[in-house]
């Protein structure tokens, strides 16, 4: 089977649902030792911390009484990929039959 051209650069982040985050960030910061990019702060909406896990600067947050439809523990909830170059992968995308929709672009 031709695998074709790779579609995915890196791993861009990861975002982690838990019903303690700070305590992660802590695990992952005091325990563990790997580095921090922004210590944990307390902002009037919510909470947030980043450490640099490899895989680029992930943020920890904590939106204390936030409603979401996702439950507080569920765990890896979801990967973010930085794609190739939008004009190679799109076309081995449509070759896979991937559905894409419209590149959205950052300010």
């Amino acid at each position: 089977m031709d695998e074709g051209p790779a579609v995915v650069k890196r791993v861009d982040h990861v975002n982690i649902v838990v019903p303690k985050p700070r305590a992660l960030f802590d695990l992952l910061t005091r325990r563990l030792e790997i580095p921090i990019e922004r210590p944990w702060a307390r902002f009037p909406a919510f909470e947030s911390g980043q450490a640099m896990l490899g895989i680029g600067h992930e943020p920890i947050t904590y939106a204390p009484g936030r409603r979401t439809a996702v439950p507080p523990d569920a765990g890896l909830f979801a990967v973010a990929l930085e794609p190739e170059p939008l004009e190679r992968a799109l076309p081995e995308l449509a070759r896979r039959a991937i559905p894409t929709r419209f590149p959205l672009r950052s300010p």
